[in-house]
């Protein structure tokens, strides 16, 4: 689907989004006619098909255009379940319903090629039978027949499991040093937090920052918690079955993202949420139907109307905050606590930005809060260079060193700092380190050249030089480097004829211009 968009609307990004936007919307569609065709309920089901349409939670799925896989996935999901839904109802009806159930399988099938997050949907649609479906009981054959009936998708969930966790693993996208009871407390207190961001959805952020380990009173009270309405949904489950299938959807739908195995540093996040908030607007919207007293009704309708307005509104404000990395990354350290993620974009986005002095003190707290992270180890001591705080910068690129010894970055930032501060042999070290770990790369050929040949050994950075340009041609600084390094040599006219090329590539290149002065080619 990028590929397509790509190609219809090249860069500009609103295409992109347009084309979110729609699947988003055709979502909401296909929720309204599942629900209707599964309960006959026209207003419930649209009540429903609202919430999921306007709900903040939904922002970072829609306005991230990287997300695409949340509303396609959707798209998948919510067509293997209107093809399940038609393939039950003709086998009630004794009519064929092959086609539908092949058609539900294959829907499926592109659903977890668009996010593997679908593993948990044969038991969504186990509970479908349960209710409203209504399929447990004989003649539909019981259970057993139903479970075997889900095989074929559970073996296609088992293999795009055991894909995505091998694809995670190879390129360490499952941190390590979690234990498993952290997890397992991160787990049950994720799921309270998605809770109440369904039914009070402020503070919403792009990233929030895995606390490590949860209060042991707050661990015991989210599992206490999640005892108490399981047991609540299965005592009512004859009289409000809609309570066992919203919440089990809900919280069956969350199991592959709700850290138990950890993927990433985040400790939960909205866009998580694009398909397990179904179960909860099903709970609640079916709940506030059943009510029997007629003022009842119009107060949960108006409350449910107001609500759908509210949350509108609120997706609205949401998406101010997307308008730019500075915005999104500002509010989510505003609402967030120690969000070393957030400090570090916003760092990058001020710095991207050319505003220096603003960016340099978040780079600083991102690692103030994470120490380790050696990413905003590197990023913060090259703003403090730039600053002209050189000893707390090489402080920091040491110690980034020493946390990942084979981060060819380090080297090259820590060869550009000693250069600044003429400490020529170790920058010289510094680069050269660069260069075996990436022995073909121009710039790192460059940068030694230049250093060697302010140590003096003119004759052997020509021959970097040499290479450098020769990896790429239109390369204005190695040209330039080439140039000053033959002047040195007494090879005057070589040294003219690169400079110029280099003014050629690059013309407003003020340094390239005051060497070529500096020979003496001004007026040739």
């Amino acid at each position: 689907s990028h590929m397509l968009d790509w190609q219809l609307w090249r860069e500009s990004a609103g295409g992109h989004h347009a084309t979110s936007v729609a699947i988003h919307a055709v979502n909401a569609v296909l929720l309204f006619w599942v629900l209707r065709r599964l309960t006959g309920a026209n207003g419930a089901s649209l009540a429903c098909a609202a919430i999921f349409a306007w709900h903040p939670l939904r922002v970072e799925s829609v306005v991230w255009i990287t997300e695409r896989k949340d509303v396609l996935s959707g798209a998948f999901f919510l067509l293997t379940v209107g093809a399940y839904t038609v393939y039950a109802e003709r086998r009630k009806d004794g009519r064929p319903a092959g086609t539908f159930y092949a058609a539900a399988l294959a829907a499926y099938a592109l659903g977890l090629m668009s996010k593997p997050m679908l593993v948990t949907l044969p038991g969504v649609l186990l509970l479908l039978d349960f209710w409203p479906l209504g399929r447990g009981a004989a003649p539909s054959g019981g259970w057993r027949r139903l479970l075997a009936e889900k095989l074929p998708f559970l073996a296609l969930a088992a293999g795009d499991a055991v894909v995505t966790f091998r694809m995670q693993a190879s390129y360490g996208a499952l941190p390590r040093g979690v234990p498993l009871d952290a997890r397992l407390g991160n787990a049950a207190v994720s799921v309270w937090r998605y809770a109440g961001k369904f039914l009070w959805p402020e503070d919403l952020a792009v990233f929030y920052p895995h606390p490590g380990r949860w209060a042991a009173g707050t661990v015991a009270a989210a599992f206490v918690g999640l005892i108490a309405v399981t047991a609540l949904v299965l005592w009512r489950r004859r009289t409000q079955p809609w309570l066992l299938v919203g919440w089990f959807w809900f919280l069956g739908m969350l199991v592959p993202v709700v850290g138990l195995v950890q993927a990433g540093d985040q400790s939960m996040a909205d866009r998580y949420t694009y398909l397990p908030s179904i179960g909860l607007a099903l709970a609640v919207v079916w709940t506030a139907r059943a009510a029997r007293a007629r003022w009842a009704q119009v107060a949960l309708a108006t409350g449910l109307g107001l609500g759908a307005v509210a949350a509108a509104i609120g997706t609205a404000r949401q998406i101010g905050y997307w308008r730019d990395s500075v915005s999104l990354f500002s509010h989510a350290v505003e609402v967030t606590k120690d969000n070393y993620v957030a400090e570090y974009n916003l760092g990058m986005a001020l710095q991207a930005d050319h505003q220096m002095t603003a960016a340099t003190p978040h780079l600083v707290r991102a690692i103030e809060i994470k120490p380790d992270f050696v990413d905003g180890l590197n990023n913060a001591a090259i703003a403090l260079s730039i600053a002209g705080e050189y000893e707390r910068a090489l402080e920091m690129l040491q110690r980034a060193r020493t946390l990942q010894p084979e981060l060819a970055d380090t080297y090259g930032n820590l060869g550009m700092l000693y250069a600044t501060l003429d400490r020529l042999e170790e920058a010289e070290a510094a680069y050269r380190r660069l260069l075996a770990l990436r022995p073909d790369d121009p710039v790192s050929l460059a940068y030694l050249g230049n250093v060697i040949t302010r140590r003096g050994r003119a004759g052997e950075a020509t021959v970097l030089f040499q290479r450098a340009v020769a990896l790429r041609p239109v390369f204005p600084e190695a040209h330039a480097g080439y140039g000053w390094a033959l002047a040195q040599l007494g090879r005057r006219e070589e040294a003219i004829r690169e400079v110029r090329l280099a003014l050629a590539q690059k013309p407003d290149y003020d340094d390239a211009a005051k060497l070529l002065q500096a020979i003496g080619a001004e007026g040739r």
